[in-house]
């Protein structure tokens, strides 16, 4: 009985990890392409692992703290697309909404936490660290 429930239990974390990996690789690919994608996973694996940590992790969207005050304004979002914005009022409705894949903006993670003031809205852009996520 108690194997049972055991393997059981080992089945459904081995299918959850599954299509929670199948879902970020379905994410990379809808922004990137399964080329660049399969590109990165033959030659570049610590990039993809980066990318895909980050949709894990993604960003946030907050209120001023006092560890903001430098933060730089940006006035409108960059997408991945070159050349593409959004304003920045439909980037907060957007991830209010919950239906954002991170990858679809130009913002990467770096070595440190990057901070950006959303114009003249109260709100702040919180990109994480790359050692944060990892």
């Amino acid at each position: 009985m108690k194997l049972g429930l055991v393997l059981a239990f080992l089945l459904t974390s081995v299918f959850s990890h599954s299509q929670e990996n199948t879902k970020y690789k379905n994410q990379t690919i809808e922004v990137l392409g399964t080329e660049v994608y399969n590109n990165l996973e033959s030659n570049n694996p610590g990039l993809l692992h980066l990318l895909e940590s980050y949709l894990k992790t993604g960003f946030e969207i907050k209120k001023f703290e006092s560890r903001f005050k430098n933060a730089v304004i940006i006035e409108s979002i960059p997408l991945r697309k070159k050349g593409e914005f959004m304003t920045v009022q439909a980037f907060i409705d957007l991830v209010e909404n919950g239906s954002t894949n991170v990858l679809t903006f130009a913002f990467i993670p770096s070595q440190k936490e990057q901070i950006f003031q959303l114009s003249e809205t109260g709100y702040y852009l919180v990109i994480p660290s790359q050692k944060s996520m990892l």
